[in-house]
């Protein structure tokens, strides 16, 4: 196989993008397409704070996940200067409130890791202890638009079109490279991916520019571009239920207003809001059962509430496949997907390796030895 070869990603989340462009990068004479059911601003993706802080991915080595958010902070860093990218330096607190045994592995690639102050501790009641750093915050929308940009400017041609059937595209694709996120589990068999439900709340408050997330992340406040800020979270494993609920809502802001209370004078709506003028549409999407995250309002306080699924795997499952179909037929795959919260923070380390795998494809293509896979049983009629 030459490396002239057709690729198609199927996915258009950051992790679909970064693989996408780093494939055309390190193969210029390849034709590379990206299918996708949305795009952003309609992706799990667009949903995502955006804080450069991976979670514990239980069953994916630690070394593994070392270099992906190395690599991903390094790429991050590279694109502070550039405006359009929508990468920038943010410092705040990690705090507990409970004892923990080890410091996250991702400390040793942040900025100025200090212990916090009994001063400091003083602002947040119920915290015992924690750090002080400086990490990265990318502003999601804004940095998909960026390789969007890239990728276009590259040539790579972008598809919206929902798929039923990763065999709906033989004859069109030497390999196809799955990164789908929970999409993924309508198009191959996999019993180890499953959601788990997230949902955030959008307030304006200007003047705060420290974030603050206390224990494995559950409860975290992020500011952001605009005096947007995001309230979380929710953590549901198991739940695909796309709906805005009320009283999660409720528990989110009693949380945040414990650990900080000055959050009680915020704002809901602001013209920097880049949702404000989509809910209509996005509500309509929802309804008719089309799209993996939703925008609405909460009820009491009309403030902006954003629901979204992370696709979840103990393992994140980045490997190089057959997919075999039920006539026998058979298709070239990679698989990047399952990073669960992390899709952010750990995405360009992970498309490295998954373009790598696209490598391995063209010296091997004949590819013995490689393990199968098979579709989903079952394909409901939309995603």
């Amino acid at each position: 196989m030459q490396d002239n070869v057709r690729v198609t990603v199927v996915g258009a989340g950051v992790v679909g993008c970064a693989t996408a462009l780093q494939i055309q990068q390190k193969l210029p004479n390849a034709t590379v397409s990206i299918v996708a059911a949305h795009t952003s601003p309609d992706t799990t993706s667009n949903v995502a704070a955006g804080m450069v802080i991976p979670p514990f991915i239980p069953d994916t080595t630690l070394s593994s996940q070392k270099q992906w958010f190395r690599d991903t902070f390094s790429h991050f860093l590279r694109l502070i200067k550039d405006h359009h990218a929508g990468i920038y330096l943010t410092n705040g607190y990690q705090l507990y409130n409970a004892t923990y045994n080890e410091i996250p592995f991702w400390t040793a690639d942040v900025f100025g890791l200090r212990a916090v102050t009994n001063e400091e501790l003083a602002m947040f009641p119920g915290c015992s202890h924690g750090f002080h750093f400086t990490t990265l915050k990318c502003e999601v929308t804004t940095y998909l638009a960026y390789l969007m940009h890239r990728l276009t400017a590259l040539g790579v041609n972008i598809i919206e079109k929902h798929l039923c059937d990763l065999f709906e595209l033989e004859g069109q694709a030497d390999v196809i490279v799955l990164c789908a996120g929970m999409g993924s589990a309508h198009l191959i068999s996999d019993p180890d991916l499953c959601p788990i439900r997230g949902q955030v709340v959008k307030v304006y408050a200007p003047s705060l520019h420290t974030f603050v997330r206390v224990g494995d992340g559950i409860t975290y406040i992020y500011p952001g571009a605009g005096g947007m800020v995001t309230l979380g979270g929710i953590k549901a494993a198991g739940d695909g239920d796309l709906r805005v609920r009320d009283s999660e809502t409720r528990d989110i802001l009693a949380r945040c207003f414990t650990v900080m209370p000055f959050l009680k004078n915020a704002i809901g709506d602001s013209k920097n809001d880049e949702f404000a003028l989509k809910d209509e549409r996005k509500n309509f999407l929802c309804n008719s059962g089309c799209v993996k995250t939703t925008w609405g309002r909460d009820h009491e306080t009309g403030w902006r509430v954003g629901v979204g699924l992370r696709p979840f795997r103990k393992q994140v499952r980045l490997d190089r496949l057959w997919l075999r179909g039920s006539q026998g037929q058979r298709m070239r795959l990679v698989t990047c997907y399952g990073h669960g919260g992390g899709g952010i923070s750990l995405h360009w380390g992970s498309a490295t390796e998954a373009a790598d795998r696209v490598l391995d494809w063209i010296q091997d293509p004949e590819g013995k030895g490689v393990q199968d896979a098979w579709p989903a049983n079952r394909i409901p009629a939309k995603l």
